[in-house]
């Protein structure tokens, strides 16, 4: 991963999302005259109840169209499982990996993705995301510039 900007543009942020409801996909809205450059994205599933949910990560410009999705896994969550997926700049997708209840998952993203000031960063999963099943608050590792 290239990190091409001088130290004074900006600032490395760890921010977390919102708390998100259960049953609900997650959206995180970059702050009012900031922009993020993504160095990676975070979130976990803790999935209850029936369906097999495979979560996908949408950038959403601040009029909310769609202009990038990145799937998560290349396989299915199972029931009654908790997967954390985390996207990055050179990761490989992969399926489901651990054992029991808690697994893990990579997916890609493209490097140098800047990300402007009301620009969304959102779930869209496969299957729903169930009554059951939670999110959690998501983790974004950022460049902060602005």
């Amino acid at each position: 991963m290239k990190f091409p900007l001088p130290s004074s543009l900006g600032s490395i942020k760890h921010p977390s999302g919102g708390s998100q409801t259960v049953g609900a996909e997650a959206d995180d809205t970059v702050p009012a005259s900031k922009a993020w450059y993504v160095l990676s994205v975070q979130h976990v599933l803790a999935k209850g109840g029936t369906g097999t949910p495979q979560p996908i990560l949408q950038v959403a410009d601040s009029a909310g169209n769609t202009v990038l999705e990145s799937i998560g896994s290349s396989a299915a969550q199972a029931v009654n499982t908790t997967c954390t997926y985390t996207w990055a700049p050179g990761l490989a997708l992969t399926g489901q990996v651990g054992s029991g209840t808690a697994f893990h998952s990579t997916a890609p993203l493209p490097d140098g993705m800047v990300l402007l000031a009301g620009w969304h960063l959102r779930t869209s999963t496969v299957g729903g995301v169930g009554a059951t099943s939670n999110f959690g608050t998501p983790s974004y590792f950022v460049c902060e510039l602005g």
